[in-house]
């Protein structure tokens, strides 16, 4: 009898299935935006990665080196990244039945990169994991292209073209003398390839590109991203900012010269072939290397300590409980043996910038480093005691829910209306009477509302516009709010009336600089709001006198990152009382409609019996949130996880939502 599948591929209906482009590149930027990471730090980061794993000499790196140059044209046509001592894009262009197969050898180069998941995951020492990365480069582009070309080592020439359309990414190439005429007519100004090697050009690079590479930021990040190649292998890395200073070679930040033995400014940790248990299997950490600084806080993009992968910095993470005054002066790194780098690699997410420390080898290793810093902070540096119990488990919940959240995110039940980086900037129409900030509210750090003491938030100017087409009579307030403590402060209240489709400057520049004794830890939102003085008509809406018109702000959190992203927005020990005492764990409401609280039930016997172990904690709240995602899920109008949940009677509902939970766990302890 026909095989039924093997009908329907024979019948000649078969469809490929279509996909929104937009929309996949914005779920790429999302990605990024959601570990804090920038466009130019994952434009950077991406770039170099793709080059350090293509190099020649794969022990020493002899003769590799990667050029960043902008176009210094004002609104630049062009931002391009070129790599030498590699092997460039070798390999055919591949065809469909070309890449009907497990994986693509070493040499097939080009059809990795035009195409998307294709990677050699047999291959050690690889930064590379997810084969997307390249989509971050025409993320960047304002028009979503990007031109790219190769010398290979074969003495061969190829040039290809990617952009998007709504339901296709087409990619297009040229051979030879032919691709050399595509680049000309792309650019006359762009010199034809001499060295072997590959070249990226970002078509119309973003405003926020542009402006990473003329400020001198990408360069930072590139130096603190790469330090350890930068310093260990001599590599040449160059950035031209097109202002016509030239090239000029990144190096490796100051603060990661690091000292080995205690000096008159650092107090220093240094532990070497340390090793991480994770049952019967025994890896080991190459070296942990942490300095305190003496005399005051390190730069925040060196804070914490990195976990490095192959020469890149990967993430900083910071050890809880350990005072702000000491943890200020603290930084460093964790490099891995070769076993356990691979085992980190299977837990870092296609961005390149975060690895899993929740579970498996992962969280082994976060608690390694974690006791080994905790240690050094009490015995050398005046720390107090190790934390209770109680924050121990604390800390453990949460990051069960932080991992619930992120594994919710990636099933599709992460509910519209949360975001990190704070309120204001969103779509639709602008309000015809509003307060802007000239050149937008500018954050000490792109992708962040993160804002440290001594750093400032800042704007050209504070302007209120009156686009309406008859004068106002208004008063605008400029306010702080402090979400802890409920606290208001006022920066600005003014009353004005202001003539038809006007505008007028209230500061110029504004600047809210963060201070020390003006600011508590925490949640702050910037707000500003308008009140009407006079009876006045915006569109068919009529306000009266003392009412508001309109009201915006801006969150930003001092000290503290800002909260992921999730469908729980906290988790909280709780002590139940009847008539709840029996229950594990209840879901109620969270402060805005599309989030919602975890709370699990401290006097449950089921906790009772694992508080004393931290890490069994840690898996008893990831449970009780599986369990809390599935009751949030079925209350929702379109439930992800079990299929027509309407048509069900009560036990095979409970069924299929213990299957659920069933699948949520594997997929977190299985990987």
């Amino acid at each position: 009898m026909p095989d039924f599948w093997t009908n329907l591929k024979s019948s000649g209906d078969m469809r490929p299935t279509l996909i929104n482009w937009p929309q996949q590149l914005q779920n790429v930027k999302d990605q990024y935006l959601s570990r804090n990471a920038s466009i130019p730090a994952g434009v950077q980061k991406d770039a170099i990665q793709n080059g350090w794993d293509a190099r020649t000499s794969r022990k020493h790196g002899r003769g590799w080196g990667m050029s960043f140059h902008l176009d210094a044209s004002s609104k630049p046509r062009w931002f391009m990244f070129t790599d030498w001592g590699t092997h460039g894009l070798t390999g055919r262009v591949l065809t469909e039945e070309d890449l009907d197969r497990d994986d693509l050898p070493d040499e097939e180069r080009w059809g990795r990169f035009e195409n998307l998941a294709f990677t050699k995951t047999g291959e050690k020492g690889s930064l590379g994991a997810r084969g997307q990365g390249k989509f971050i480069f025409v993320a960047a582009s304002q028009e979503n292209r990007i031109v790219y070309d190769s010398l290979r080592c074969d003495g061969s020439y190829r040039l290809g073209t990617r952009w998007l359309e709504r339901t296709q990414c087409p990619v297009v190439c040229f051979d030879g003398d032919s691709g050399r005429r595509q680049l000309r007519d792309y650019c006359e100004d762009i010199p034809a390839l001499e060295q072997y090697g590959t070249r990226v050009m970002i078509d119309k690079p973003s405003a926020e590109l542009v402006k990473a590479v003329r400020s001198g930021e990408f360069a930072r990040l590139i130096a603190t991203t790469w330090w350890e190649i930068l310093r260990n292998y001599k590599v040449q890395i160059t950035v031209d900012t097109g202002d016509g200073s030239g090239a000029l070679a990144v190096t490796a930040p100051p603060e990661m010269d690091m000292p080995e033995k205690d000096t008159a400014l650092h107090v220093v940790l240094l532990r070497e072939h340390l090793p991480v248990k994770v049952g019967r299997d025994t890896y080991y950490i190459a070296k942990l290397h942490v300095a305190a600084v003496k005399d005051g806080p390190v730069q925040d993009d060196v804070r914490g300590i990195a976990l490095q992968r192959g020469g890149m910095r990967v993430m900083n993470f910071g050890v809880p409980h350990i005072p702000d005054d000491i943890s200020s002066r603290l930084y460093g790194y964790c490099r891995f043996e070769e076993d356990l780098d691979e085992e980190m690699k299977k837990l870092e997410d296609p961005t390149h910038f975060y690895v899993n420390l929740g579970r498996g080898v992962g969280r082994k290793v976060r608690e390694v480093i974690e006791k080994e810093v905790q240690d050094f902070a009490e015995k050398r540096l005046g720390a107090p005691g190790a934390p209770s119990d109680d924050a121990t488990n604390r800390d453990a919940a949460k990051r069960a829910m932080l991992e619930l959240n992120r594994l919710a995110k990636s099933l599709g039940v992460t509910l519209r209306g949360i975001g990190t980086t704070g309120g204001g900037g969103g779509g639709g129409a602008a309000h015809p009477i509003r307060v802007t900030y000239g050149g937008g509210l500018l954050f000490p750090r792109s992708g962040s509302a993160r804002v440290n003491y001594g750093e400032s938030l800042k704007a050209e100017s504070l302007c209120v516009a009156n686009d309406l087409p008859h004068e106002i009579h208004i008063k605008v307030k400029v306010y702080l709010v402090h979400k802890q403590a409920g606290e208001d402060r006022v920066l600005l209240e003014k009353t004005l009336n202001m003539k038809a489709q006007t505008e007028e400057t209230l500061a110029e520049p504004f600047e809210l600089r963060i201070t020390r004794d003006e600011f508590g830890k925490g949640e702050w939102v910037l707000k500003n709001r308008i009140i009407a003085m006079a009876r006045v008509k915006v569109g068919k809406e009529e306000f009266a006198k003392g009412k508001i018109i309109n009201e915006a702000g801006r969150r930003f959190w001092v000290e503290e990152d800002p909260p992921e992203a999730g469908l729980f927005e906290d988790v909280q020990a709780r002590e139940f009382q009847p008539p709840d005492h029996q229950l594990q764990h209840r879901v109620r409401s969270g402060s805005v409609a599309d989030r919602r609280i975890l709370e699990y039930n401290t006097a449950h016997e089921a906790y009772q019996s694992i508080k004393s172990d931290s890490e069994r904690v840690e898996d008893y709240v990831f449970e009780r949130a599986c369990m809390g995602l599935i009751e949030v899920d079925l209350a929702s109008e379109k439930p992800k996880l079990v299929a027509c949940p309407e048509n069900l009677c009560p036990s095979d509902l409970f069924v299929a939502g213990a299957a659920q939970v069933a699948r949520l766990l594997n997929t977190h302890y299985g990987g």
